[in-house]
């Protein structure tokens, strides 16, 4: 799922300071107390394809800058934990909001709330985002009811119970204004709609420019609940890549540069008038594998002629020296990658894999793979040949491509590298996106699980949620085209329980399962890394969310 309905964007469990609640039930900043007024400039590396969170959120870059804007009905605070946001508080069985079957949820809005525009916001507008949503989102279709209480309650029914009922209506992205949208729009007139390039909702900025490939300039929304920010502007930079990005930062051109990458830190330690903010995270970067004939879209019935095969896939992670990488290319600051989730309630004990040259080579000879004439291996005339595509103006997964790249070689596999614009990679079917059309053999890049296995492995590797040209199908997150029975089943049941024993059960062994099958090759585990100005004050990492978490505390000196 993309959007407003996204898991929220981390499964870290970590430990906080007890520290007063703001007004989003977050934990409030610490440090120097910032001043009123000012622009603080943020650099990024790339820029998001829609701020409309209904539909954009695939990108890190959209997430970072519509969390400044939006809220949701509740998001998770350091510890891991849901805390109410345009919601007056969180719905459980215990507070009698969620009906003893599991499938009644009834929810009280706060009453304080306004959009930027200065109207109220209502119960009718989380309405309005299920009925647009709804098409493109099964969890959301198991919502059989909708009801509209008061102004300020909503109530809503669940075909079968949904273990991940918190996931809805929740961060990253956020919910929009019912008014903004002519009366009677359908998804596809709130998706096609200007308001995905100049936003507003009830957080503490709304968007007043967008220039392509230039900058997005953010505004205070002096109807915020949580009080009027003290920047008068955020404005976004967009840069072409990560070593614009970093020259910007050499040169005093920007405040604030995010998403950065574990080797970048050894300079930006020695800059004077600099700081390093960091949190371990959950993101990975892995090998997404196209199980289906590669095509646009993608033959799902027809196995991929090299990569359809178990014993090759087996191969190609076994001749990976995971451990050189995180060695050489990550400078040895974080480790090896085994599945969807490194820590927390849900990860699953799975050991990483060893480097074995010589068991790869054998699963291929196997697999009836023979060398040719210039070692690359072949079988009834086809060339052992693969493509992977990653993001362009990322050294780090370019090195990281080229060590592969060089693995793979001395077992015969040769591997051309093709990479593109994330835009282009991970875009949506309708904008020919290549991993939803099925257009590649293997992609290379991070994933941050949510909050809930039920986004990070139920609709990752359920094979309903393979890509399809079918209405509410066409972005499914399983683009590795992975099928197998017993995941569905084991998927099926956890998502229908509010047991949490059960759940983990089940989507652990859906992960053991996937490290047997090999869908994806789990790569090395991520930090959350940026680095500011020390003239920026009221900045703090959040393991669960991006750095722009709390842009209404952030000042100037």
């Amino acid at each position: 799922m993309r959007g407003i309905f996204a898991i929220p964007i981390a499964m870290l469990l970590v430990a906080s300071a007890c520290a007063p609640a703001g007004p989003s039930g977050q934990p409030a900043a610490t440090g120097e107390q910032a001043k009123s007024g000012g622009t603080a400039r943020v650099t990024m590396n790339q820029e998001p394809d829609t701020l409309n969170p209904l539909f954009g959120g695939g990108l890190r870059v959209a997430n970072t800058v519509m969390q400044a804007v939006f809220s949701g009905l509740w998001v998770n605070d350091e510890k891991g934990d849901f805390q109410p946001d345009l919601a007056a508080e969180v719905p459980t069985v215990q507070n009698g909001s969620v009906s003893r079957d599991g499938k009644t949820i009834t929810v009280k809005l706060r009453k304080d709330v306004k959009w930027a525009d200065g109207k109220p916001f209502t119960a009718q507008d989380v309405k309005f985002n299920w009925d647009i949503a709804k098409p493109t989102s099964s969890a959301l279709r198991n919502i059989t009811e909708f009801n509209v209480k008061d102004d300020h309650t909503i109530e809503w029914k669940m075909g079968t119970v949904f273990g991940a009922y918190l996931t809805l209506f929740s961060y990253p992205s956020g919910i929009v204004p019912k008014h903004a949208f002519p009366e009677g729009a359908t998804p596809d007139d709130v998706k096609k709609h200007e308001f995905g390039r100049k936003p507003f909702g009830t957080g503490p900025f709304k968007v007043t420019e967008w220039q392509a490939a230039s900058h997005i300039t953010l505004e205070p929304n002096a109807s915020y609940f949580g009080g009027k920010p003290k920047l008068d502007k955020i404005v976004f930079r967009i840069t072409p890549d990560k070593n614009t990005q970093l020259a910007q930062v050499r040169a005093g051109e920007t405040d604030l540069a995010v998403d950065l990458i574990e080797t970048d830190a050894p300079e930006l330690e020695r800059l004077d008038g600099w700081r390093i903010l960091t949190v371990a995270g959950p993101t990975s970067d892995r090998l997404f594998l196209n199980l289906a004939k590669p095509g646009d879209p993608a033959d799902n019935t027809t196995p991929h002629p090299v990569l359809g095969d178990k014993n090759v896939r087996k191969a190609l992670e076994l001749s990976i020296n995971k451990q050189e990488l995180v060695d050489k290319v990550l400078l040895g600051k974080t480790k090896v990658a085994t599945s969807e989730y490194p820590v927390g309630w849900a990860a699953p004990n799975i050991p990483p894999t060893r480097y074995d040259a010589a068991e790869a080579q054998r699963l291929l000879e196997q697999a009836g793979w023979r060398p040719g004439a210039d070692g690359i291996r072949e079988k009834g005339g086809t060339r052992l040949k693969l493509s992977v595509n990653s993001t362009t103006g990322n050294k780090l997964r370019e090195d990281v491509e080229a060590l592969i790249q060089a693995g793979w070689k001395r077992i015969g596999v040769e591997l051309e590298i093709k990479n593109q614009t994330a835009a282009v990679l991970v875009g949506e079917w309708s904008a020919g996106g290549t991993v939803q059309k099925g257009k590649h053999d293997i992609a290379f890049y991070g994933f941050t699980p949510g909050i809930d296995p039920r986004s990070s492995v139920s609709v990752r590797f359920h094979s309903d949620q393979i890509p399809r040209d079918e209405p509410g199908k066409q972005n499914g997150s399983n683009n590795m085209r992975f099928r197998n029975a017993e995941v569905d089943k084991l998927a099926d049941e956890a998502d229908a329980t509010l047991d949490l024993e059960k759940r983990k059960a089940n989507y652990t062994r859906i992960m053991q399962i996937v490290a047997e099958e090999v869908p994806i090759i789990y790569l090395y585990n991520r930090a959350n890394i940026e680095v500011a100005s020390q003239k920026v004050v009221g900045l703090k990492s959040h393991p669960f969310r991006w750095i722009t978490w709390n842009t209404h505390e952030w000042g100037l000196r």
